[in-house]
């Protein structure tokens, strides 16, 4: 359930510039980073480059383009090698996106706890144990109190022994 903001300086006035970016960046979660693309959310914001400095000077003056993504995923969810591939992966898509992209553009891969945040009102922690409780029961066989005294061999257990059966 990744969540990515990415605000870019440029002079590209292309309307397919929003959502190159947010395919690309849904791309690198999916296949990077192992997200569901379906529930990875990409906004993009656009500034003039005359509102972005680097060194007290503007891209605008630079003759450069320059970015800042913000990612965020759940803690642990991730190695350190797959977030360092993931931040190349974000760089080089900006250039290939922006073109002229300056060496001073920006991907941070913030870690954020299950504990704080979510989506569809439920926490990531509850969603996880929800799966774990899923698997479970998908995994492990049920057990139930039997109507009458089960005696013998009932689905390759023991119920004499226990009193119960599987069912």
């Amino acid at each position: 359930m990744p969540y990515i903001s990415i605000r870019v300086a440029c002079d590209d006035k292309r309307d397919e510039l929003n959502r190159l970016l947010a395919e690309g960046s849904t791309q690198i979660m999916a296949e990077v980073l192992g997200k569901r693309a379906e529930l990875t959310a990409v906004s993009v914001e656009r500034l003039a480059p005359a509102q972005w400095s680097i060194a007290g000077e503007s891209v605008a003056e630079r003759g450069q383009s320059s970015a800042f993504v913000s990612a965020k995923i759940s803690v642990g969810s991730n190695t350190a090698d797959q977030v360092e591939q993931a931040i190349t992966a974000f760089y080089q898509l900006l250039h290939s996106v922006l073109g002229t992209l300056s060496e001073v553009s920006y991907v941070v891969i913030d870690e954020v706890p299950m504990t704080h945040w979510g989506c569809g009102g439920r926490t990531q922690l509850w969603r996880q144990q929800a799966r774990f409780k899923v698997r479970a029961r998908i995994t492990q066989p049920a057990v139930c109190w039997p109507a009458e005294p089960v005696t013998g061999v009932c689905n390759n257990s023991s119920p004499a022994a226990t009193g119960y059966r599987h069912c």
